[in-house]
């Protein structure tokens, strides 16, 4: 009998622990997600236009 009390404050712990998880607070972690990558992809980007072509002669980019 003394586990069904345990049992059900650990269910009562857990469900007051996962209350604050509300349809707001994934709103907002989907709004950081996609502004991290975002970010990440803006990066990336930069890092790939800066970087000298292939069929560059690489004797111009020293001048």
């Amino acid at each position: 009998m003394g586990d069904e009390t345990g049992g059900t404050s650990v269910l009562d712990s857990l469900r007051n622990a996962l209350s604050g998880l509300t349809p707001q607070f994934f709103d907002g972690l989907v709004v950081v997600v996609i502004a991290i990558g975002l970010a990440l992809a803006a990066l990336r980007l930069r890092a790939d236009l800066r970087r000298p072509r292939v069929d560059e002669d690489p004797r111009t980019l020293q001048e």
